[in-house]
């Protein structure tokens, strides 16, 4: 890997923080009464057709597209994150609401498989008796991280009793913190370290937690992936990465620098896995309230950041092996 160029302090719309956002309102766009009408009017024009059949250029309406398109933009060249709120799921059937989220999603790029099960359109729950134990299919906490995939969009369907509070942070911000105060620690975040999980194991190469392509910074990060790969490989992390990462989390979660709020039933979160981290605390479900999200991972074939190789070596796996679809669309 050539010498990475990294930059001073980032001054663009991804560098926001807890204050200049105003909190989870910064992030929200509204549905209006009459896109709501367009979204029912979708679902009636498109009622023969099966949800994960619905395309893009399917799923169009004069009153929506402006809205998804200002909602692209934002994820893709903005804040980097986006909550839409306006869907009532006490009004709507759950097999509406996910009609609706796929064909938002659609306008994102590929929507393509989360796990070893094929699924398209995953589950965010608990799920004890799940052999493998994803960490979206428990009750436990998910400190900030990001996903293998480009990006990523939730949809809440039903909250918890208890807890499952979401947070998101902007990469570029904890770039700023950590250039101002530790400078000496973006070197081996720049550097990197291969990554382990459960489904995929080992990968082949180290993947930056930071990088730079063409003035883009770029973030991957999941702490508990890096540590497993080097207690897999008998070897210890180097002392300045390990030093680093530890300090990365701890500046991820400062108070000036995170965002906490509840994503509330109907809203949907769509989040650039290479440009902000998200997280959610530990959930206690009850007989009568359990925790249930709707989830999507895109790839962006078109229009997607400009990213070192490297941050695209997790969501291969995925699809050489487990999408069905991959051989369709090649």
């Amino acid at each position: 890997m050539p010498t990475p160029i990294i930059p001073g302090q980032i001054a663009n719309a991804a560098a926001w923080t807890a204050a200049s956002t105003g909190g989870k309102e910064g992030f929200v766009r509204t549905l209006t009464r009459g896109q709501l009408s367009a979204c029912r009017e979708l679902l009636d024009r498109l009622s023969a057709v099966a949800t994960q059949d619905i395309t893009r250029d399917a799923f169009r309406h004069p009153a929506l597209d402006p809205l998804i398109a200002d909602m692209r933009e934002e994820v893709m060249r903005g804040k980097g994150a986006v909550i839409l709120r306006g869907l009532d799921v006490g009004a709507w059937s759950r097999a509406d609401c996910e009609r609706i989220f796929w064909g938002v999603g659609a306008h994102f790029g590929y929507i393509t498989v989360q796990s070893a099960r094929g699924d398209r359109i995953g589950y965010v729950r608990d799920e004890p008796d799940d052999p493998v134990r994803r960490g979206y299919r428990s009750s436990g906490e998910l400190v900030l991280h990001t996903d293998s995939r480009e990006l990523i969009a939730l949809m809440m369907l039903q909250p918890a009793e208890s807890g499952g509070e979401s947070s998101l942070a902007s990469s570029a911000t904890i770039h700023n913190v950590i250039a101002r105060e530790r400078p000496d620690l973006l070197a081996p975040l720049y550097r990197g370290y291969r990554y382990h999980s459960s489904e995929s194991g080992f990968t082949e190469c180290e993947i930056p937690v930071f990088s730079n392509v063409d003035g883009h910074l770029s973030v991957m990060f999941f702490e508990s992936h890096i540590r497993r790969a080097a207690k897999t490989q008998g070897e210890p992390l180097p002392p300045d990465l390990d030093e680093a990462i530890s300090y990365f989390a701890r500046t991820a979660n400062r108070d000036d620098v995170c965002v906490r709020f509840m994503l509330e039933p109907g809203e949907i979160m769509i989040c650039n896995d290479f440009v902000v981290l998200h997280a959610r605390t530990e959930f206690r479900n009850s007989a009568e309230k359990q925790r249930l999200l709707a989830r999507l991972w895109f790839n962006v074939p078109e229009g997607g950041r400009p990213v070192v190789p490297e941050l695209h070596v997790r969501s291969r796996f995925f699809d050489e092996r487990f999408d069905p679809n991959l051989m369709k669309r090649a």
